[in-house]
């Protein structure tokens, strides 16, 4: 777990200065000048918000994650900005205040999912996760009808969709807590998800490769997936049975 937010803080620290140099030139030429692991690059730069907040209350960090949301969403809606935010992937530099105002929210309710865990195991009613959770449904509602939808660019309506449907989406999964099947791949596969992460680029690039104009037969899309997704269970599972704190 060190080695993975050390990591995530070490690509982080690379994203702010390569994605600041990627908005300087957006912001001038329109275009950007440096192309690299985007995505990571966005996780790391979220990561690195959240590890400043983690020791503090869940009211700061709710506080501080969503006037990041709130400065963000006012900057994407300026005239001509989502174009040039669209330009860089994820957003680009502006962009790590929407990722890590998510994930700083995220972590509120996290925490809020585990209090009333807590409260029940205790013998007490608690239904602050699921109360929070119908709040950012509501707010979402608005949102969607108000801003454009657009991942590129992390637009106001894309954050305000994802804060509601991934918790909820968690409330529900944690539903099925006392289930518990021999062959469970899913938690498998969440206890590296980086390793996979960066394992679907490759699968994905050779998947194109062997496309022809951009689409296959479905007779080999269907047993290239299956494969695929059998490799990955593989892999999971050998990460698995590592001795405690080898995961990756």
């Amino acid at each position: 777990m060190a080695v993975a937010c050390v990591s995530l803080c070490a690509v982080g620290v690379f994203n702010v200065a390569v994605s600041f140099g990627n908005a300087v030139y957006t912001f001038a030429k329109g275009k950007r000048f440096i192309k690299l692991w985007d995505v990571l690059q966005s996780i790391g730069s979220a990561s690195l918000l959240l590890l400043l907040l983690a020791e503090t209350s869940a009211w700061i960090r709710g506080v501080v994650g969503f006037s990041c949301i709130a400065g963000y969403s006012f900057l994407h809606q300026i005239p001509g900005n989502m174009e040039l935010l669209d330009t860089d992937t994820m957003g680009g530099f502006f962009a790590i205040l929407a990722w890590g105002g998510m994930l700083l929210v995220f972590s509120v309710m996290a925490e809020l999912f585990y209090r009333d865990r807590a409260a029940r195991a205790a013998g007490k009613r608690a239904f602050s996760y699921w109360i929070a959770a119908a709040v950012l449904c509501l707010v979402a509602v608005p949102g969607v009808l108000l801003f454009p939808m657009n991942k590129g660019s992390v637009s106001p309506a894309y954050i305000l969709v994802c804060l509601p449907l991934a918790s909820l989406l968690f409330g529900l999964v944690s539903l099925t807590e006392k289930w518990q099947p021999k062959f469970a791949p899913f938690s498998l596969w969440g206890k590296n998800p980086l390793v996979f992460y960066l394992l679907q680029f490759f699968f994905t690039d050779l998947f194109f490769v062997i496309a022809e104009e951009g689409t296959v037969p479905l007779y080999v899309a269907i047993p290239y997936v299956t494969f695929v997704l059998c490799l990955f269970t593989f892999i999971a599972r050998r990460l698995a049975k590592r001795p405690r704190g080898a995961a990756l």
